[in-house]
């Protein structure tokens, strides 16, 4: 059954809060639509899906999904799974305090929303209590943030270090503590490219230059970042460089001859 408060406007500087709310369903799926509000979505369990500005998000347990003011957006159930969800829309004088990504994983933001729930029989003051957790949120976000960043260094730093390994995105995220699909999508974030692409761009550049200035051949320049199969190494070399590893030695060769 679906709960929605609606909360008086109480001159909160900055951010006023419009509804909170929450819901557990078996069947929910919206049409498109928008709010003139902002809409920060919170899914306690259950999975779904969320669309917006042209992409799909597959959601659930621990995600935050978020609504822009005046977006076009879609979000529904898995169609074998219900959910249960808590919302918080507000009102924004200004710009938020910080950026938000369509979606965002957070598992710390449920102790926020379970304490929105603590408004559901207040008769005064409603207002001011909500702004109160809607600016805890923006600090859950912005400390989550930081450890990001440093999440993602740990990540490259592993890399690194122990390329020459079988080391695949899950050993990585497991290492640094995070669930494989959201430690993918900050490290594309920040680095441009997912990990698995980076691991493999490291791994071939590193190869490029043993094997180019430091006179290895194909076989040992492969054993050493990592591949104990010349052929896949070779395709991926290939695939990196435009050409076969083979005729990047021999071209390298020609280059220094050129000198």
């Amino acid at each position: 059954m679906q709960h929605d408060i609606l909360v008086p406007d109480e001159n909160c500087y900055g951010i006023h809060p419009i509804i909170f709310g929450w819901d557990e369903c078996a069947k929910n799926e919206m049409g498109v639509h928008s709010r003139n509000f902002w809409l920060l979505h919170y899914v306690v369990s259950g999975h779904g899906g969320f669309k917006i500005h042209g992409n799909e998000y597959s959601i659930g347990p621990g995600d935050l999904f978020v609504i822009p003011p005046d977006v076009p957006m879609q979000y529904y159930d898995d169609k074998n799974d219900s959910w249960g969800y808590m919302w918080i829309g507000f009102s924004c004088n200004g710009v938020l305090p910080l950026k938000l990504d369509d979606v965002i994983y957070c598992p710390e933001a449920r102790k926020v929303f379970d304490d929105m729930r603590k408004c559901e029989h207040m008769t005064s003051e409603l207002g001011t209590y909500l702004t109160a957790r809607i600016w805890d949120l923006f600090a859950v976000l912005m400390r989550r943030g930081i450890h990001d960043k440093g999440f993602v260094e740990r990540a490259v730093d592993i890399i690194h270090s122990e390329y020459m390994n079988e080391i695949s995105v899950d050993d990585i995220s497991n290492r640094i503590g995070l669930e494989r699909s959201y430690f993918s999508v900050m490290f594309k974030k920040q680095m441009g490219i997912s990990p698995k692409q980076y691991i493999v761009d490291y791994r071939m550049r590193l190869a490029a230059s043993l094997m180019a200035n430091h006179g290895q051949n194909v076989g040992n320049a492969a054993y050493s970042v990592g591949y104990t199969d010349v052929f896949t190494f070779s395709k991926m070399f290939k695939k990196r460089f435009g050409v076969s590893p083979s005729e990047y030695i021999r071209q390298s060769k020609i280059s220094v001859t050129k000198l």
